[in-house]
This record gives C-alpha cells, structure tokens and sequence, in this order.
C-alpha cells in the first residue's frame, strides 16, 4: 500500500507554493506604499507653497520698485517736494473734485527773491541749500490732507489749498512768508533774511463749474505774483479771478 505523505508529493518533486498570498504581510506592503505616497504629497505641496512665497516675495519687490519709481519721477530730487509734472497732476485732480463736491480752489505761487544773485555771490552749493530751506518752510506750512506743494522750477514755487477760499489761501501764504524769513538768509553782504514773493487766486464753486480750466486760477496766481514783485517783493497779492 502506497504512503499518502509521499503520494502528496508533486511528482517533479518541487515544493507546491500555497494558492492564497499572505493576507497580513500584502496589507502592510500596501499601507507603506500609501505612507510613502502621501509623504510625496506633503513634500510636494511644500514645494509648492515654497514657489508660492517666493513668487508672492518677489511680487512685493517689484511693486515697491515700481512705488519708488512713480514716487521719483513726481519728486523734485533737489528740495524732495512735489514736481512740475505732480503738481499738474494734483491740479487738474483738485479741480474736478473741488468742482465735484462744490468747494472753493485756491492757488499759491512763489518765487524766491533775487536767487540769482545770490547764486551769483555764493556759489551753487549755497543756492541749493537755500531752496532746499525754503522748501522746508513750505512744506512746514502746508501740511493738510490734500495740500500739494511743489517746485516749479529752480527757485519756483507752487501750493494747491483745496477746499480753501481766498482768505484761507492769503492766511497760509502769510504763514509760509514769516517762517521763510525765520528759516533762511539771503543777501551776502548785509546777511539780511530771505524773502518770497507770492501771488494767490481762488476759484469759488461756482467758478468751477462755468467752462473754466485749471490754468484761469494759474494765470490768475501769476498775475497776482508779478504784482507782488513789482511793489517790492518779500510779500502776498491776492487775486480772486473774474466771475464768468
């Protein structure tokens, strides 16, 4: 009689492997692969929110830049108050809001007095530092949200006062004249103060609403400025521009 132990033995005499994988050691291959994937992930998503920062950093940089930029090029680089192009731009945004929400515009103009011959006696350096002076005595007194002051050019001056009427103009520029006296010399020999003239004009709602432009209240601030320089300078001419 045949033993049943050898009879279950494969005839070619290899080992049979059993027909059912190992359940317990199938689930932690697979569980490692998920682990292993999901590390994946978390990396890749760190990754990504890395490039993301940096993009978001290098966003930032370039609008500062760019910020710099506008702010240089509406900066008089000398006396670091407003320029000729910002104060054009200040002007004809004033104007429509004035015009807007009904409320007075009113306009300063200055010229340092005899800055040529000072220039002319000192030097430049001394020129300079000396616009840079009045330029701060400008600044001191015109310090409202929405007052604008700007050099116009070498020793011209600018001041936009919205929502101002011509008396408010006239006492501002009263202001600016004293603390300009205080603040700076001209004059070589007699080493006597430094002294502004000034021209104001004003433009009252209804002015502004009549078809006029922003250069009616500039060429009214020039007029009342040759006016200041022909009675003698180192003072304020008003001047209310005409009605329509």
């Amino acid at each position: 009689m045949a033993n049943p132990e050898l009879s279950a033995q494969p005839q070619n005499g290899l080992t049979r492997k059993p027909l059912v994988p190992d359940k317990d050691r199938t689930i932690q291959e697979l569980r490692q692969k998920i682990c292993e994937l999901e590390t994946r992930r978390e990396k890749a998503v760190l990754a990504q929110e890395l490039v993301i920062q940096g993009l978001r950093r290098k966003i930032v940089s370039l609008e500062h830049q760019l910020q710099r930029r506008e702010l240089e090029t509406l900066t008089d680089e000398l006396t670091q108050v407003a320029n000729l192009r910002a104060f054009n731009f200040g002007l004809a945004r004033e104007w429509k809001r004035c015009r807007r929400e009904q409320q007075p515009l009113s306009l300063l103009r200055i010229d340092l007095d005899y800055f040529q011959p000072y220039c002319d006696a000192h030097g430049q350096f001394a020129g300079n530092r000396l616009l840079q002076d009045v330029a701060a005595a400008i600044l001191f007194c015109v310090d409202r949200p929405g007052d604008l002051a700007a050099c116009l050019g070498r020793e011209k001056f600018g001041v936009i006062l919205p929502n101002t009427p011509l008396a408010g103009a006239q006492k501002i520029g009263q202001q600016i004249l004293e603390f300009v006296h205080q603040v700076a010399y001209l004059q070589t020999d007699r080493h006597t103060h430094a002294s502004i003239s000034m021209g104001s004009a004003s433009e009252a709602p209804s002015q502004l609403s009549s078809g006029k432009s922003p250069r009616t209240l500039l060429t009214a601030a020039d007029q009342a400025l040759y006016w200041a320089k022909a009675q003698g300078r180192d003072r304020i001419v008003v001047c209310s521009t005409p009605q329509a």
